[in-house]
């Protein structure tokens, strides 16, 4: 019986420390990532602002190519939404909308991750010499779980490396496109069901 009592003293104050740490660590989440693409500012945003785009760059794409991708409401701008199903744990089920667009130099997204949760993906573009300057960032608030609060403290190692794939994929992709070229005629995505 004492062991038993020992054990649960024990449990008891490792929950007590986890949440001390928890509380004390910030309740906003950040992480982000920045590439310069040799090409103009417009060319880039109006790129990305295509949601139909998206998996020609994304950075989970590659994860389940047979997950199910829907878009609903503009194919651009302030509305547009790409929708995903996979049974693949890595990528799971959710919803990216566009909620402000700002050309060419910001755009807002809501991202629904359904039981996980829901986040902010920012993407700024901004002149860098003859090139533009891309930052990706995604920011979430833990509020006051303490389980969450510690997640985040590892989330930019979790997610900066795709991050860092998924703009070095979009710069590949813009930097062969020619930079004269008019941007209706930049290549959508092939990897999107034609039901999009």
């Amino acid at each position: 019986m004492k062991i038993l009592k020992r054990i649960l003293l024990v449990i008891a104050i490792i929950l007590l420390v986890v949440t001390a740490i928890g509380l004390i660590l910030p309740s906003h989440v950040h992480v982000e990532r920045s590439i310069t693409i040799n090409r103009p500012q417009e060319m880039v945003f109006d790129y990305v602002n295509y949601i139909k785009n998206w998996n020609e760059w994304s950075p989970w794409y590659e994860l389940d190519t047979t997950a199910s991708y829907t878009q609903a409401g503009p194919p651009s701008g302030a509305g547009a939404k790409l929708s995903w199903v996979s049974t693949n744990k890595d990528v799971g089920t959710g919803s990216m909308t566009y909620t402000e667009v700002n050309a060419p130099s910001l755009i807002k997204q809501d991202l629904n991750f359904m039981e996980e949760g829901i986040a902010q993906g920012i993407y700024t573009f901004s002149p860098d010499g003859n090139g533009t300057k891309v930052s990706w960032s995604f920011e979430f608030d833990t509020g006051f779980n303490p389980l969450l609060r510690i997640l985040g403290k590892f989330m930019d190692s979790m997610v900066g490396k795709d991050f860092e794939k998924g703009l070095s994929k979009l710069k590949a992709i813009l930097e062969t496109i020619p930079a004269e070229s008019i941007q209706e005629e930049i290549p959508l995505s092939d990897t999107i069901p034609a039901a999009i």
